[in-house]
């Protein structure tokens, strides 16, 4: 008696199932083969979860495995994918171990765009965002066929199904994720609609994804970057949400300095630079506004570099551009001058990302406690924050006093 391993590849010779679109040939990949009952369960490549019964007559064969990735695609192993990288990713539930290991049938591509508790949050072209729909809905055909051979009565197959995994499906460019039955929340629905470049989050904060070696993935599904180009968009380190394609652009020689009377500015002037060269001078105004001079300069090359920039998923003009980077360079100096005179700093943000008002904090708060004691000193701002300069990246404040700090009106 032939044994049926998890992860091998199989191919149809017979079935006596008169419904099936199943022909033989087709293949698929076992899932697992009950021997007690003879039955292999199969996630054939059409789609189907068709299992074999082999006591009534079905007949598979092995074939070769699929050939193996060939490609050197170590610039995209899981240990290189930081935010705004591209990456192969793969649900924590699709590893399976086969003859030759533990393998992953599929991985798809996508840009890492943040982390949620420890798990990666990914974006994907609307060719991956339907592959991973059409996964979810193979995944749910074959938990039906597996609680159909377990006995439970057709009239509950629906139910136990929609309790275990969650319905993905498309309505026009909307993404829906129905989760009422498995999170027993009858408003747990949710649509996802595409950003403005066509992409998606298929249940980003919420499922549990990774980026995974791909190496190790069968197939992959979507397109991959050659080497050197994996670094889809960078992060500004001072404003949340603002995401700029290189760095190539950028500014120098902040005047004036900031002083501890003045940590951050509100009029200065700094140096525009493309690709390390001098192009112009941008002079920021009292009312926060920003400038270029000469007029026009970079035109062409600014307008392409703000079309490819995007703030929380949004298109982002030349002006909000300046100004995030005259915020870059400002706060860079303002955290620099901190540091070096072992104070820290307390900002005030609205939800555009901009920064509204920074004063020093004499006394850097250490750890969590401390900190949340400064949070017990201000007050909420409806659609503002506050966050603390840590050395290394800003930590938000929850603001739970009943009178405003005094840095809040400095």
């Amino acid at each position: 008696m032939t044994i049926f391993q998890p992860g091998q590849r199989i191919a149809l010779v017979h079935t006596g199932d008169l419904h099936t679109r199943l022909q033989p040939g087709d293949t698929g990949t076992v899932q697992r083969h009950d021997r007690q009952q003879q039955i292999v369960y199969v996630r054939w490549d059409t789609g189907s979860a068709l299992a074999m019964c082999l006591d009534a007559g079905d007949r598979i064969r092995p074939v070769a495995a699929p050939e193996r990735i060939s490609r050197d695609l170590f610039h995209l192993h899981p240990d290189r994918v930081g935010i705004g990288s591209a990456g192969v990713f793969a649900g924590d539930w699709a590893w399976r171990h086969g003859p030759d290991g533990d393998r992953i049938e599929v991985g798809f591509a996508g840009t890492l765009i943040d982390r949620w508790n420890g798990w990666a949050v990914f974006s994907c072209t609307r060719q991956v965002a339907e592959a991973i729909v059409g996964d979810q809905q193979h995944q749910r055909r074959a938990l039906r066929a597996s609680l159909h051979a377990a006995g439970v009565p057709d009239a509950e197959l629906d139910k136990e199904v929609n309790t275990q995994l969650a319905e993905l499906r498309f309505d026009g460019d909307v993404l829906i994720a129905d989760q009422r039955a498995s999170a027993d929340d009858p408003d747990a629905i949710a649509r996802f609609s595409p950003d403005v470049d066509g992409r998606y989050i298929v249940m980003g904060w919420n499922w549990c994804w990774q980026a995974v070696d791909p190496e190790r993935c069968d197939r992959i599904i979507g397109d991959l970057p050659q080497p050197g180009d994996e670094q889809q968009f960078l992060l500004l380190r001072h404003t949340p949400g603002m995401q700029v394609p290189h760095t190539r652009l950028r500014l120098t020689g902040l005047q004036p300095r900031p002083t501890r009377c003045e940590i951050v500015p509100a009029a200065f002037t700094a140096v525009l630079n493309l690709d390390d060269q001098p192009v112009a001078k941008l002079t920021g105004h009292d009312d926060g506004t920003v400038t270029l001079q000469p007029p026009g300069t970079l035109s062409g090359a600014l307008q392409s570099y703000a079309a490819r920039c995007r703030h929380l998923g949004h298109a982002v003009t030349e002006a909000r551009l300046l100004r995030a980077l005259a915020d870059e360079i400002l706060l860079d100096e303002a955290t620099r001058f901190a540091d070096a005179h072992k104070d820290t700093l307390l900002r005030l943000i609205d939800d555009t990302s901009r920064t509204r008002t920074v004063t020093i904090l004499d006394s850097i708060p250490h750890d969590l406690d401390e900190r949340l004691a400064v949070g017990r000193t201000l007050t909420n701002r409806p659609r503002q924050s506050w966050q603390i300069w840590t050395g290394r990246d800003w930590f938000s404040v929850p603001a739970t006093g009943t009178a405003a700090h005094q840095a809040s009106t400095s």
